[in-house]
């Protein structure tokens, strides 16, 4: 924000501390030489004021181009207006950049409770919170390059919103919580008939235009429940766990718990422990943020697919307030224990990429059924006693149209997953979170680095892999996990092409290997 006087018009602005502060003072002279001395050629706009020139301007250390206004000497805008223009632009400006300091001091003395509203403040799951201030704080980066793409802004909504639906499913008003504000920022749908119907529907307010998905207690695209699945008793259940152990406990979430348990392999009845077959037992804590839809979903769409890369639902229990699953255990837990900690040794480049190829496989099947899995990540890649990768935790699925590809919500599609898959190949081969504060400048967000240096196998290779990989398959790798986070989805390719190219890498690899 600036302005410039001494061109032979005589004002003064009112006395106004704030337009000095945050609008710089430029002498004629100098727009004389950003202007080539008010060179016609330059002329980009004029009016009643005067005429508009573009010129470069120095601000600090960087040339800027700049529009310049020039009042006319006739003009009929008087000095009066000229000064208002100044001290009201000078005073939005400083209002803006006044909150953004202020978020960021907030956010670095770690006080995220000062900077929420007030309404809302009770509404918003910490962990919700933590991750939408964290994708306010890059997009205030100082530097524009270390800002994320809007496809990087949508994701993280997109997350953000699956948390808070997990942590708060039963929203009144979507104008009055985080959620729905977040929710409002996307483009909804407004051809209802050419909208699908679904577990996703758009309500409206009768008191304003503010529209939210939410989820309906028996979402109308999921089938009923299978026959196939076994209703358990929870006694069985508890006596299955000990009465939930502690020492049972294999994993914990928004959710509640997930307790290993023993059963009888012909009856699935509880067994001693060592005895029989191991399972996981998932427990909905009550009063979870998770609620019975989700549940509900998720003993629907298991209950209804088969398929090698997706986790086995073995039956449900509902018992009053009591909501629980029965899945197949997975003994070497999930893909993200192996990438980012060092209780378990690094995987090779081979089993990496046979992974990688089950969670193609499991995406693309779901895919083929209009389903939109949209929670792919790293810890819901389950990991059986081979290493064979089973996508787990179908809380937030949601149904979409065979024809459009899109759910009640457009900008829901199965490009989402994509994007999520192409994040997780870049986090298997380089062993990277996909966000990670912790790193250096430039290198916290994996998606912005990989894209920038994917062509330098040494730099982006996992360094726990010692060099242990084909070079050009490598690079083919990396390759269709960029295309996959593509800016526009419309440049990311589907899931059975992802698949065709890991499959195709993997013939590769074992023609080079009998070829030695």
């Amino acid at each position: 924000m600036s302005f410039a006087t001494g061109d032979g018009k005589k004002s003064e602005p009112s006395s106004s501390s704030s337009m000095q502060r945050s609008c710089r003072h430029f002498e004629f002279l100098e727009i004389l030489i950003a202007t080539d001395n008010l060179d016609e050629s330059l002329v980009i706009g004029s009016g009643g004021f005067g005429k508009v020139y573009k010129g470069n301007v120095t601000i600090g250390t960087n040339r800027v181009v700049a529009a310049i206004k020039r009042l006319d000497s006739m003009s009929n805008q008087g000095a009066a207006e000229f000064w208002a223009e100044v001290e009201m632009l000078s005073f939005l400006y400083e209002e803006q950049w006044g909150l953004v300091t202020w978020v960021q001091d907030s956010i670095k003395e770690g006080n995220l409770k000062n900077i929420i509203d007030s309404d809302i403040r009770g509404e918003i799951s910490p962990k919700c919170l933590k991750e939408y201030v964290k994708l306010a704080e890059r997009c205030l980066h100082n530097s524009p390059k270390h800002r994320p793409t809007m496809a990087e802004i949508l994701f993280s909504l997109e997350s953000v919103m699956a948390i808070q639906e997990k942590f708060n499913n039963s929203l009144q008003s979507a104008s009055r919580t985080l959620f729905g504000r977040m929710v409002n920022l996307f483009p909804f749908s407004s051809n209802q008939e050419n909208s699908v119907q679904g577990d996703l529907n758009l309500s409206t307010n009768s008191k304003g235009n503010d529209m939210f998905p939410h989820m309906k207690e028996d979402p109308a695209h999921f089938p009923s429940q299978s026959p196939i699945l076994k209703e358990f008793r929870f006694s069985d259940l508890e006596k299955a766990t000990r009465s939930f152990s502690p020492d049972l406990i294999l994993g914990e979430g928004g959710f509640g718990k997930v307790f290993l348990a023993w059963v009888k392999e012909d009856t699935l009845s509880p067994s001693k422990q060592g005895v029989g077959m191991a399972v996981a037992v998932k427990r909905l804590r009550q009063g979870s943020g998770q609620g019975v839809a989700e549940w509900q979903a998720e003993v629907n769409i298991l209950g209804h697919v088969a398929h090698p890369n997706i986790i086995r639902l073995l039956g449900y229990c509902r018992e009053e307030l009591e909501h629980l699953l029965v899945y197949e255990y997975m003994p070497n837990n999930s893909f993200d224990r192996f990438l980012f900690s060092d209780i378990a040794e690094p995987l090779s480049w081979g089993t990496r990429l046979s992974i990688m190829i089950g969670v193609a496989r499991g995406l693309a099947y779901l895919h083929s059924k209009n389903i939109i899995y949209r929670d792919l990540k790293p810890s819901n890649i389950l990991l059986n006693e081979d290493f064979n990768a089973k996508l787990g935790d179908f809380e937030l699925v949601r149904k979409c149209g065979s024809e459009t590809g899109e759910t009640h919500v457009r900008h829901l599609t199965a490009k989402c997953d994509i994007y999520g898959l192409g994040v997780v190949l870049l986090e298997s081969i380089t062993g990277r979170k996909a966000i990670d504060v912790h790193r250096t400048e430039g290198q916290q967000t994996l998606v912005e680095w990989a894209t920038r240096v994917g062509s330098n196998l040494k730099k982006i290779m996992d360094s726990r892999l010692e060099g242990k990989y084909p070079r050009h398959l490598a690079s083919e790798y990396v390759a269709v996990a960029l295309r996959c986070v593509a800016n526009n989805p419309k440049d990311r390719p589907s899931g059975e092409e992802v698949l065709q190219t890991l499959e195709q890498i993997y013939a590769k690899q074992n023609i080079t290997m009998s070829n030695r």
